[in-house]
């Protein structure tokens, strides 16, 4: 078997933990979360100027997790989440990843409107994943619109140089829109993801739901406006609502 690793490249609120979690329920695979997140790191185990060191020299640290991984869960393959702000050049990394035999999978959300919702309601309310059996809290929120629009000038700019590096990076490309958000999709994707690290498929599972199971107009009080100041301002958005 073959047994590369491979990272999950992208940004935040785009699907990876549902995607890390259906990796995880092949049992072939280890898929670590955000090993390289700034936030995790300096306020929970390591300090800063070890972080420093990581965050522009990540190689050795990724080699040292992926080799207790091996140790720990008896998994031949390997992967972990790598977003664009965790490491100082992305696009270096990457390209060193890849030269090595990393194989990289590019997750991406098509809505820009949709991603800032998610964030700002996130942020919000402090819920960022649902589990099968998990209460999702009942609430009505306003977002401010001058907020709204910075963070989506923010996320529409994420977006674009993260496509930028894909231009430079073999890669498999996944779209939370076509093959995350609804479960029957869940297969072929895992099936897709499967042949492009070699391996067997398996059947495609996981705890992990929807952050909300209302549409965002049901909760956030000022949707109209929002949708309104998006829709005035020049960023294209392609999603349904």
């Amino acid at each position: 078997m073959n047994t590369k690793p491979f990272v999950i490249f992208g940004t935040a609120r785009t699907g990876s933990t549902l995607l890390r979690s259906l990796l995880n329920a092949h049992p072939a695979i280890h898929c670590d979360g955000e090993l390289l997140n700034p936030t995790f790191w300096t306020r929970v185990t390591c300090p800063r100027l070890l972080y420093r060191i990581w965050y522009r020299y990540p190689h050795v640290y990724i080699t040292l997790r992926r080799f207790a991984a091996r140790l720990r869960y008896h998994r031949p393959i390997y992967g972990f989440k790598l977003f664009e702000r965790h490491v100082y050049e992305p696009g270096q990394v990457l390209g060193s990843l890849n030269a090595t035999g990393w194989r990289i999978i590019y997750l991406w959300r098509r809505s820009v409107f949709d991603r800032t919702l998610s964030v700002l309601v996130g942020a919000a309310t402090n819920h960022w994943i649902s589990m099968a059996d998990s209460a999702v809290p009942i609430l009505s929120i306003d977002i401010s619109q001058t907020e709204f629009m910075q963070t989506v000038a923010f996320v529409h700019a994420q977006q674009v140089r993260c496509a930028a590096l894909m231009r430079e990076t073999s890669h498999l490309e996944i779209v939370y829109e076509d093959d995350l958000r609804q479960s029957e999709s869940w297969q072929p994707l895992l099936d897709r993801i499967c042949a492009f690290l070699e391996i067997p498929p398996s059947l495609a599972v996981s705890p992990v739901h929807q952050t909300w199971r209302r549409p965002y107009r049901e909760f956030v009080s000022n949707y109209a406006e929002l949708v309104e100041a998006f829709q005035q301002s020049h960023f294209v958005d392609t999603s349904e609502r």
